[in-house]
Parts: structure tokens; C-alpha cells; sequence
């Protein structure tokens, strides 16, 4: 090596070679000393690794330019690649002119006395290096060999005749294996651990300012990849230390790039950066330059492939339809969005997949990964035919941060034909997607039927569709930012006449805006324009609104629907076919049928004859049967209706109808209705539809008598049916004083036989009459209402049947004990009187001679005495409810006396008869006999019972 090599060689290293030592050999030998001579590598001092040895340069030889020179060779061997450290110290020497030149060779020659070597390192030494601090982080990475250490010194030089120690130690573990600067000499790597490296070519020369180190590994099956890179300590945070890649070889040292990174001096740049990568044989390239202050100091590498049970694995590189990944359906891949491609100095990555697709029908996509709560964009995807065709597609601004739990997507409904499909997921390096995992999966519903094809988003590309097939379709855009998704489909017309469109959707209610079809020729002109609405979605519609078709060709139906719409990505389904021109048979449409009151049947809809479409149809509704077994009622269809006259033009406006009619049949039944063929004219009579009523779903009955008998007790009697079911006995419930919820109410069952009933209302049958009684404590004027009770498991509910006011009114009770005429005109009465309406209240009695309370002569007294004997029969009364009192009279002879108890004042009842007995009163006798009451003649005019 000339001087001027030598000299530039060393200035470069001596500014870019630093790195950590980690690790030295386990022992150290006694110190060595250099043995003379020593100036060719055949004469090489043995070094052992990690024992210091001494040397000094001084004699020499003199060579041809003059110079005189001493050459001292080391040996050391290494037996396996490895990291060198050197330790080179010496006297310390002032200035920083040149002392000493190190050089790390191999000999080049055969001849062992020849000083000829190839220098892998070389470092120039000055003086005021002589504490060997500059190679503390200088790392060389050797083969395994004979290797020399060559220290050299001028005469001239501070250092000549002074003493110098060299240490050489090989640290332990995986290292790089140079030469490895491209794929042919790439060190091996495995999963064992770390593998250590410098940035700095073997051949150290000047011109050469890069230095890349290759690794290979070999994947079995795609996986997720981990690099774990550590950059030398000390470094500043924001410089360029490494370009990290993984690449693949593509013949004669040709590579292409997978991933790559420029890795910080804090060892920022790859960290968190998530990878997958597909089979085969792979590079790790770890590039540095002599710019970077990571130059000739150590850094370690590891990678690591996982694999998640149940997860398939993207197999990048994956970047073309030709490349891509196989998805099977209903399987999980995991994938990221992380490579080199560039695009106007972004970088992007592009993951295809290629789908399979057994039979047409709803492709689902799950798309997910760590969401943000941000809008911030992540992910674009398409998916594309084999031709390249864009069938749907999804901008950043829709697959944002924010939708990583995948429900935006999967909401999206897809129709895609059988065949192989192509899906892209695309990230850039300045979208929140990048350099994250995410997982997909792709599955198939509703795989039976025919499918629209996609894109059918013009008349070139119209789905073909035969008369009288069905297409299934779904209103979902391929187009970036479209509101809307327009379907076209083609079908042929053999002839002129009224086409159907049969189309129907999923059930939404509302009148909300649903699907726009119109109806074109080849010129693009209108024949039928259509605005569907989300009640519409049984398709009955189209019954009466037929497609004029003006002559034979072919004809566009183009389906919009708007992302606004409650149908948009819903499946609808689409057919088209020929109707007879104009039919003979009536036409029309039954729409509603309700009930008003108990009996009473509405009915609503249209009918018209083709045949003579001026003249109004008779309509025929008939409950419980058809034409010939059902009641039948006519009516008219004559009203106006311009819907109908706008969607049949010829028809005419006047064909509706909507009228009433009282029915017998009770309960459930059905209506039909019939539009009847107009005489004279072709075609026969058509039913418009059915529908199901119910006819009184209330139960029947009547509330016939309600009497009191006597005092507290009401007789009442009745009957009562459900047409619901009429072999059933319905119960009956009685309310005193209120309702249902707020009067005292008592329960009958009407299952007595009521022949009256039977004949009256043939198939109601005999058992349905009520007779019976019951106690009430409502008293006075009181209504009872009767209620039918509806049948458990029928229509309808409970309801009222009658009402009837009775007088629930219980009389004053007491006696008539003691009643004597003592003198003559003269009348002593005994006995007692209360009022249970108010028992604490005395009450007045009047005893009226030779007469009533009209005719007799009446006294009234208060029953206020104490009478212990009446609190103890009746408990409850009260002690202070007797009388006894004497009183003139008028009345001679034999009178009778009628003792009365007045009704306490503010309750229920009246006034009433307690006891009639006989006096004889005498005008003229001073004390005559008193007649005692006897039970046998005295009248009383209430029944008394103890309570």
C-alpha cells in the first residue's frame, strides 16, 4: 500500500469508525513482548486475543524512497467471524504530528518473507493519541483466518525508539461476516438472537463513503415480522444513523425493496412499524455512511416472525393483481401498510388480495384496526375485476381513524357476480393506516339467484336481463365521492304492448324517498319514469302502472338509488315482463276494509273494464263466502280517482269506489270483492282481493230485568254471547254504583239455556241466559251496568250491555212492645226504633191511631232511651234507641195503632211500618185494661234481620 493511500485511508477512518465494545475474552494471559524480527507476516509475533503486547519501533530498514522504517508483525487467529477491538497505547508524546500507522491485514502472498498484505483496516496515529481513547469505540468485523495487526513507525516519526502495547480482544456472539455487501455474501441470520455489525467496508479506501451490510433469513409461510434495531449510545437524536431495508434478490445482485427506514440516532424510525412478509429467501440490509457519526461503531440486529392461530398472513411482497394474497372466504388476514413505493415522494403501499367467488351474490368486508377518535384518513380500498374494472370504491375521507371497528364497511352492501375479484387496501405514509396492522375478512350471503355484475353504471355496461327473470341488485357506489349508485339493465321487447316491472325491496315504512327507475330506449328517450317510496316495497304497485312500450327494440332500466335513501345498500329485486294488451276481465284493486261500530263494513279500492272503460263496474263485496255461498252488497265504482287515470291513460279517472253496508255474519270473516264483467263485453268476473274483518268483536247480550228483593238484594237476568266463538259460555259482570274499575261488581256465567236466543240468532246456540241475585252495601238510587266479558284467547274486549237504575233502600227496624189505654183519652206506647244507615243517630217513631201516617192520628216521638237489652241483640245498633210515652187522643173504642220509624235524616230509604197492634180506648172508664202487642196480629211492613 503506497503512502498517500495509506494516508487518506486513515484520515477517513479515523473521523468515522466508532462503535461500543460489548463483551471481551473470559481470560487474560501474562504480557508479551514483541520478538524480533518481525517485518513480514512470515515472521509474525503470535498475539493472543485479549493479552497486552509490547513493542517498540527502532532499527529498521531502509527502504527504496529513503525512508528508514520498522515493520512489527502481529498474528492472531480467528476462528469463527467476529468483531475485533484493539487497544493501542504508548508514551505519551505532545503535537499531533503522525507516530505510528495501524493496519489490519491479511498476507497476499506465498512467499511468507515477502512484506505483501491486503489491508482491510487501516488508522493513521498521532502523537496526542497515545492513551488509545480513539479506538474505545472502533469495531472491525473479521472473517475467520489468519489475520496480522501491523504496527509501523518512521524514523522520523516522535514516536521511533519509544515503547507501544497493543491489545486485541474478539468479542463473543453472532456478528456479521464480511465481505457481505450484497445477497451472494450475506451473513446467515437465525431466530437466536442479535447479530452485531459496523457500518465501514473491509476494504477501506477512500473513495468509498458506504458500506451495506447483508443478512439472509428464510420465511416458511407468511408471518408478521419484528425488527429489533439498537443504534451505538451517544448518538444525537435527529441525525441519519441507518437505512434500514428488507429486501429480495432478483438475480445477478439485483434486489427489490420491501420495507425501508431511516433509523435516528435515537434509534427512532422503526419502532412501532408493523410488517408482514410473505415465503422465500429474504435480505435485512443495514446501510451507513461515512457522513453519519454511527460510522465504524457497532449496532445489533434481531428479527422475529410470529403467527397468530386462526390469522392468516398478507405475503408482501403483494403489490400487483399478479402478486396478490389469496384470501379465502370467511378466513382472517392480517396485513399492514408499510413499503417503499413511491409516489411523488410518498410513500404508499398497495396489499392486493384475490378472491374466489363460488356464486353471485352480497360480498361483506371487515375491515378493522386500532381506531383513534379522530377523522384523520387511513385506508383507501377498491375492488377491481380481472380486467381492472373498478367495481366499488372507498376514498381516505370515508375510512377514517375513527371507523376501525369495521361497522362503516360492513354496512356496505356489495353485489359482486361469481368469478375472481380483486380487493386493494391502500395506505400512504402520511395517513394514520400507516405502519399499522389491520385484519380483513371477506364473506358471501345470499349466494343464491342471479346477481347485477358490476360496474353496470351506464347503458354500455347493462346487466342483461330476459323477460320474465329475476336479477337481485344493491344501490351501493363504485364511484369515489358519488351520492349515489345507478344499476342499468337491458331487456329486449319483441312487440309493442304494456311491459310489467316487478320490483321489490325490503319493507320500510314511511313515505321516504326509495328508488328512482326509469325506463329509456336506445336513443336515450324516456318511455316511463318511476319515484318509489319506502312503503312501496311489495312491488303491487306496478300492477296498475304497466310500461307502454311503443314498438319492438331494446329498452334501458336504469335503478338509482341515493345514499340518502333508507334502502341504500339494501338488495332489491328486479324483473320485467310482457301483459296482455288492454285484458278483457276487470281490472282494479281491493284496498281497504275496516269496521265501524259493531256491524258495519267499509270498503275501498278501484275497478274499471278495459272493454268499455267509460262505464262504471259494479263491485261486489261479499262477507263469509265467495259469489255463490257468500252475503254479498254492491256497490258502484264511479268515484273519482285521477291516480288511477294517470297510471292507466285510456282508463279514465271515474273507477273508484268506497262505501258501507250492515252485515249479519258476526265475528272473524273474510271479504271478497268482485269486479263484475259489464255485460255485453268480453271477460268474466274478477276477484280483487281478500281481506279479514272482524264483525262484532265485542260480545253480544241484553240486560232484561233488575229488581231489588227486598231490603239489600238484587235479581237480575239477562243473556250474553261472543260470536268469537259461540259454543263457549262468556261470563258476565254486574257493577253497582260505577264501572268496571270503580263499582262493587259480582260475576254470572251465561251458560243457562235460552231457547228464545238460540232461534232468535241461528248458530249463537240456546246456552248463553243469566238469571240470579245478589247482596249489594250500595244503597238508595243506584245504575247497574252489565258487562259481556270477552272470550280469553279471542278479538275484541269487554263490553257494556245494558244499564238499569234500582233503589237499594233498607227501612227503619224496631217494635211495638207495650201499648195500653190507662184513663179515658189517654195512650201509653213502649218499644224501640233505630236506623242501621246511621245507628248512632236516635231517630223519631210516630204512632198514628185509627189510621196510616195520611189518615191516622199521628204523635211522634224520639226513641232515645236507654234500652241495654236491644245494644246487646244487636251488636253494633247501640243502647239508646228506646221510647216509652203517654198521650192524649181523640180516638174512643176499639183503634188501631200503627207505630212508624222515621228514615234518619241524610241516608238511604224512607220511612217505614214497625208494628200495628189493637187498643180499646174508653171515653169514660178511669183505668182501663191495656192491650198487650201480639206477635199473631201485628203487621210489619219490612222483614227485620239481625246484623
Amino acid at each position: 500500500m503506497s503512502n498517500r493511500l495509506v494516508q487518506i485511508a486513515l484520515s477517513t477512518l479515523a473521523a468515522t469508525l466508532v462503535t461500543t465494545f460489548i463483551g471481551t475474552t473470559a481470560a487474560h494471559a501474562a504480557a508479551q513482548s514483541e520478538v524480533e524480527p518481525n517485518y513480514s507476516p512470515g515472521k509474525a509475533t503470535a498475539l493472543t486475543a485479549g493479552t497486552a503486547m509490547t513493542g517498540s519501533t527502532s532499527g529498521g530498514l531502509t527502504y527504496t524512497d529513503g525512508k528508514t522504517k520498522d515493520y512489527d508483525y502481529f498474528s492472531l487467529s480467528v476462528s469463527q467471524p467476529s468483531q475485533l477491538a484493539l487497544n493501542f497505547t504508548f508514551e505519551s508524546l505532545s503535537g499531533s504530528a503522525q507516530a505510528y500507522t495501524l493496519t489490519v491485514c491479511q498476507s497476499n502472498s506465498t512467499d511468507p518473507e515477502v512484506n505483501n498484505t491486503t489491508a482491510r483496516y487501516t488508522f493513521t496515529v498521532t502523537a496526542n493519541q497515545s492513551n488509545g481513547a480513539w479506538l474505545n469505540d472502533t469495531f472491525m468485523t473479521l472473517p475467520s483466518g489468519n489475520w496480522y495487526i501491523l504496527v509501523m513507525a518512521e524514523s522520523t516519526w516522535p514516536s521511533w525508539g519509544k515503547q507501544y502495547s497493543l491489545t486485541a480482544t474478539l468479542p463473543s456472539g453472532n456478528v456479521e461476516v464480511e465481505q457481505n455487501g450484497n445477497p451472494a455474501g450475506a451473513t446467515p441470520m437465525t431466530a437466536s438472537g442479535y447479530y452485531s455489525g459496523t457500518s465501514q467496508p473491509l476494504y477501506f479506501v477512500t473513495d468509498q463513503t458506504v458500506d451495506q451490510d447483508y443478512y439472509s433469513f428464510q420465511v416458511d409461510q407468511p408471518a408478521a415480522l419484528a425488527i429489533d434495531f439498537t443504534v451505538p449510545s451517544g448518538l444525537s437524536s435527529s441525525a441519519n444513523a441507518y437505512t434500514v431495508s428488507i429486501v429480495k434478490s432478483t438475480g445477478s445482485n439485483s434486489i427489490s425493496y420491501l420495507y425501508r427506514y431511516q433509523v435516528k440516532g435515537d434509534g427512532s424510525g422503526i419502532a412501532g412499524n408493523n410488517m408482514t412478509i410473505g415465503t422465500g429467501t429474504w435480505y435485512l440490509v443495514v446501510e451507513g455512511q461515512s457522513s453519519s457519526p454511527a460510522w465504524g461503531k457497532k449496532y445489533q440486529v434481531k428479527l422475529s416472525l410470529t403467527r397468530q392461530s386462526g390469522v392468516s398472513y398478507e405475503s408482501e411482497d403483494n403489490n400487483s393483481m399478479q402478486t396478490a394474497t389469496t384470501l379465502p372466504l370467511g378466513q382472517t388476514m392480517q396485513g399492514t401498510s408499510n413499503a417503499l413505493y413511491t409516489l411523488n415522494s410518498t410513500y404508499y403501499d398497495d396489499d392486493w388480495y384475490k378472491l374466489t367467488i363460488p356464486n353471485g351474490g352480497l360480498l361483506g368486508l371487515s375491515l378493522t384496526w386500532t381506531p383513534r377518535t379522530s377523522t384523520a384518513e387511513a385506508y383507501y380500498v377498491d375492488l377491481q375485476d380481472s380486467s381492472g374494472n373498478i367495481l366499488y370504491q372507498y376514498n381516505y375521507d370515508q375510512l377514517t381513524g375513527d371507523k376501525g371497528d369495521g361497522t362503516w364497511l360492513s354496512q356496505r352492501g356489495i353485489t359482486v357476480p361469481s368469478g375472481t375479484l380483486y380487493l386493494r387496501i391502500r395506505s400512504q405514509s402520511d395517513k394514520y393506516g400507516w405502519g399499522k396492522t389491520y385484519t380483513l375478512k371477506a364473506t358471501m350471503t345470499n349466494t343464491s339467484g342471479n346477481w347485477e355484475s358490476e360496474p353496470n353504471g351506464t347503458t354500455a355496461t347493462a346487466d342483461s336481463l330476459s323477460l320474465g327473470s329475476t336479477i337481485q341488485g344493491t344501490s351501493a357506489a363504485a364511484e369515489q365521492y358519488a351520492d349515489r349508485d345507478q344499476d342499468y339493465y337491458t331487456f329486449t321487447a319483441a312487440s309493442a304492448g304494456n311491459y310489467k316491472l316487478n320490483f321489490t325491496f325490503p319493507a320500510t315504512s314511511g313515505t321516504a324517498s326509495a328508488y328512482i327507475i326509469k325506463v329509456t330506449n336506445a336513443q336515450n328517450t324516456s318511455v316511463k319514469d318511476y319515484q318509489l317510496t319506502a312503503n312501496q316495497s311489495d312491488g303491487t304497485w306496478a300492477d296498475t302502472n304497466p310500461i307502454a312500450i311503443p314498438a319492438s327494440g331494446t329498452y334501458y332500466i336504469n335503478v338509482t338509488g341515493l345514499t340518502s335513501y333508507p334502502t341504500w345498500t339494501k338488495t332489491y329485486n328486479l324483473g320485467v315482463e310482457k301483459q296482455a294488451d288492454h285484458p278483457h276481465d276487470p281490472v282494479g284493486a281491493f284496498e281497504d276494509a275496516s269496521v265501524s261500530g259493531q256491524t258495519t263494513i267499509n270498503v275501498k279500492g278501484w275497478a274499471a273494464d278495459w272493454d268499455s272503460a267509460s262505464q262504471a263496474v259494479t263491485v261486489r263485496a261479499c262477507v263469509g263466502g265467495d259469489l255463490s255461498t257468500g252475503e254479498c252488497h254492491d256497490l258502484t265504482a264511479n268515484t273519482t280517482r285521477t291516480d288511477i287515470g294517470s297510471q292507466n291513460p285510456g282508463l279514465g279517472n271515474n273507477h273508484g269506489f268506497q262505501g258501507s253496508f250492515t252485515t249479519a255474519k258476526l265475528g272473524s270473516q273474510q271479504v271478497k270483492v268482485y269486479a263484475i264483467n259489464i255485460n255485453g263485453t268480453t271477460g268474466s268476473n274478477v276477484l280483487l282481493g281478500t281481506k279479514t274483518v272482524g264483525v262484532a268483536p265485542l260480545p253480544v247480550g241484553s240486560f232484561e230485568i233488575a229488581q231489588v228483593v227486598p231490603q239489600t238484594t238484587i235479581s237480575v237476568r239477562g243473556w250474553a254471547a261472543d260470536w268469537d266463538d259461540p259454543t263457549r259460555a262468556v261470563q258476565v259482570t254486574l257493577c253497582v254504583g260505577g264501572d268496571l274499575q270503580t263499582g262493587e261488581c259480582h260475576t254470572m256465567t251465561a251458560n243457562q239455556t235460552r231457547a228464545d236466543i238460540g232461534a232468535k240468532f241461528p248458530g249463537l246456540g240456546n246456552n248463553h241466559g243469566f238469571q240470579g241475585s245478589f247482596t249489594t252495601a250500595k244503597l238508595g238510587s243506584q245504575a247497574i251496568k252489565l258487562y259481556g266479558i270477552n272470550l280469553s284467547g279471542t278479538a275484541g274486549a269487554d263490553g257494556l250491555l245494558g244499564t238499569k237504575t234500582v233503589g237499594v233502600a233498607p227501612l227503619p227496624v224496631g217494635s211495638l212492645e207495650l201499648a195500653t189505654s190507662p184513663s179515658a183519652g189517654t195512650l201509653s206506647v213502649r218499644g224501640w226504633a233505630a236506623d242501621w244507615d246511621s245507628p248512632s243517630t236516635s231517630i223519631q217513631v210516630k204512632a198514628c191511631v185509627g189510621g196510616t201516617l195520611t189518615t191516622g192520628e199521628c204523635h211522634t216521638l224520639t226513641a232515645n232511651q236507654t234500652r241495654a237489652d236491644i245494644g246487646t241483640k244487636f251488636p253494633g245498633l247501640g243502647n239508646n234507641h228506646g221510647f216509652q210515652s203517654s198521650f192524649t187522643t181523640a180516638k174512643t173504642g176499639a183503634q188501631s195503632v200503627n207505630l212508624y220509624g222515621v228514615n234518619a235524616p241524610g241516608t238511604a230509604g224512607a220511612d217505614g211500618l214497625l208494628k200495628t197492634v189493637t187498643v180499646n180506648i174508653s171515653s169514660t172508664a178511669a183505668n182501663v185494661p191495656s192491650v198487650q202487642q201480639a206477635d199473631a196480629t201485628s203487621t210489619p211492613a219490612t222483614t227485620f234481620s239481625e246484623r
